[in-house]
């Protein structure tokens, strides 16, 4: 079965707008290898995590250009709930150990 990339994204990023709630926007810019998810509240825009697009991981910023240095995942977009389980209104949980 082929996992459609675009149809899993969408489901994400409209989990996330509900985590994030009514006052934040959720947008996303494509780069080169990754997507970065941003969260937009009032005046105050940050970059809330990043998607691999190779295989779509969902990783923790590591500041607005990329990924953490560590690129642990957090999850995947393709999990049965899309993993926003790994995500709470302020960004990506801590790995659990």
């Amino acid at each position: 079965m082929i996992q459609d990339f675009d149809a899993a994204l969408t489901t994400f990023l409209q989990g996330v707008q509900r985590i994030v709630g009514d006052d934040s926007t959720i947008t996303t810019n494509v780069l080169q290898r990754y997507i970065r998810v941003v969260c937009t509240n009032g005046n105050y825009t940050h970059a809330f995590c990043f998607i691999d697009r190779s295989g779509g991981e969902v990783l923790k910023t590591g500041g607005w250009e990329k990924p953490a240095k560590t690129k642990q995942s957090r999850g995947n977009i393709f999990d049965a709930n899309n993993d926003l389980a790994s995500i709470t209104k302020y960004g990506l949980a801590y790995l659990r150990r």
